[in-house]
């Protein structure tokens, strides 16, 4: 069913004629522009809290549409974004020209959804988010960590298809594991993340093979093994997945120097800009991320992306950046090389499970593989 909020606390149903009488409403809604400013992204995002915690739903989500009119300088953004993960996930979409982009990324970024810039075709975008959400079937699909006692922090994040930050979520009748919601799984194809441990020596082995953590994903288990090094040069032989790490952090440096780049350009630091912008494109060539050598083309002429050599135009549309740095901080990145794959490994000789090519005891029945 359709429903709308009515008062603070009540839900209706919105039958056809409510409906048709919402679009005729919706359609006379000025843009504020010069008139007074709403109450700000805080307080929408609180108003939705409110009406969408312990709401039997399946998925909660919010679609905040701005032309950037929201209240100057609000300081309870942070603060409230902190109260709202968890609860519900947002698609932004920005409308005019007036709008700042950080208050918009970290919206999408905090509360697992995108940002993005509609120049026209509004209703087109809307019903495209719509069409998405309904394809969720597991809103929250957790990844399950669970650690040694010497392991001290646990940190998770989405690379690809966007770059996400995973908010953890602890049992306290098991200390040692961890909950990430990843939210919203709409279409077939990968995903890529990245798990980082921090862990005490101890008294462990130098040179042996250790499980640090167990990976699940339902019913679905992956044994993270590693090994404590004896002082000095690091080994010769990489470990599996080491060129994935890599390729990780290179393609964040990547997106961070892109919107550094155009967020210098639109403060007018030219230099700055044009170092920012030659550091995208030498990442860019590397990992043949076209979209990112097409968004430098748009402000500036790359005279050699590999070099990293950019040369700025003499005046760039100010206007016109803001989308760009929507788009880099919210567009879909490309999926990690098959480095990413474990290598393949033995199969369990009493349940036949496969491992792991670093494992050393079967995760379906404990036994030790041999």
């Amino acid at each position: 069913m359709r429903c709308y909020p009515r008062g603070d606390a009540e839900w209706a149903v919105a039958d056809h004629a409510v409906r048709r009488r919402a679009v005729f409403a919706a359609g006379a809604l000025p843009l504020h522009r010069d008139g007074p400013r709403p109450a700000g992204y805080a307080v929408w995002a609180a108003s939705a809290r409110a009406l969408l915690t312990g709401r039997p739903l399946s998925v909660r989500h919010l679609v905040l549409i701005t032309d950037g009119s929201s209240a100057p300088g609000e300081t309870r953004l942070e603060e409230e974004l902190e109260a709202c993960a968890g609860q519900f996930t947002c698609d932004v979409f920005a409308v005019g020209a007036n709008w700042n982009p950080d208050p918009l990324l970290a919206l999408a970024e905090r509360l697992h959804g995108t940002a993005e810039f509609v120049d026209e075709g509004l209703g087109v975008a809307i019903t495209g988010a719509i069409e998405r959400l309904r394809r969720v079937h597991t809103p929250q699909l957790p990844i399950e960590v669970t650690v040694r006692p010497s392991v001290r922090q646990v940190s998770l994040s989405e690379k690809a298809p966007r770059p996400r930050r995973l908010r953890a979520q602890s049992h306290p009748d098991r200390p040692h594991r961890w909950s990430f919601p990843t939210y919203q799984w709409q279409e077939q194809g990968r995903r890529d993340y990245l798990l980082t441990l921090v862990a005490d020596a101890d008294a462990d082995p130098l040179e042996a093979d250790l499980q640090f953590a167990m990976v699940s994903i339902g019913e679905v288990h992956a044994p993270v093994v590693a090994r404590w090094h004896r002082p000095g040069p690091a080994p010769a032989h990489a470990s599996a997945g080491a060129a994935s790490v890599r390729f990780l952090t290179g393609t964040a440096a990547m997106r961070n120097a892109l919107r550094e780049g155009l967020e210098a350009l639109q403060r007018g630091q030219r230099e700055v800009a044009e170092r920012c912008l030659g550091q995208a494109a030498s990442m860019a060539e590397r990992f043949e991320a076209d979209w990112v050598l097409g968004e430098i083309r748009e402000v500036a002429d790359i005279e050699d992306a590999a070099a990293g050599r950019v040369r700025l135009p003499t005046a760039v549309d100010s206007g016109a950046l803001r989308p760009m740095i929507l788009r880099a901080g919210s567009y879909p990145g490309g999926t990690l090389t098959d480095t990413v794959f474990p290598r393949p490994g033995p199969h369990c000789r009493h349940c036949s499970t496969p491992a792991g090519s670093e494992a050393r005891y079967c995760i379906a029945c404990g036994k030790e593989l041999l």
